[in-house]
């Protein structure tokens, strides 16, 4: 079962490239997509901090 499978896994496809690097090209594409996503999420919760510390300060000046 395992050597039909790692045949299929290297057998050619129409662009001459394996199907195993197909398949880890596609991996490594939606892998670098999650972490685009991640980093644009920790952007966006990096300014919301900057602004709440920004609001905070601008009350604290205004009491004393």
């Amino acid at each position: 079962m395992g050597q039909l499978f790692q045949a299929e896994c290297w057998e050619k496809h129409l662009s001459e490239c394996s199907f195993g690097l197909l398949w880890l090209s596609k991996l490594a594409k939606a892998m670098v997509k999650a972490l685009k996503r991640k980093v644009a999420l920790i952007g966006i919760l990096f300014m919301k901090i900057k602004e709440i510390r920004r609001k905070g300060k601008s009350k604290v000046k205004g009491f004393m």
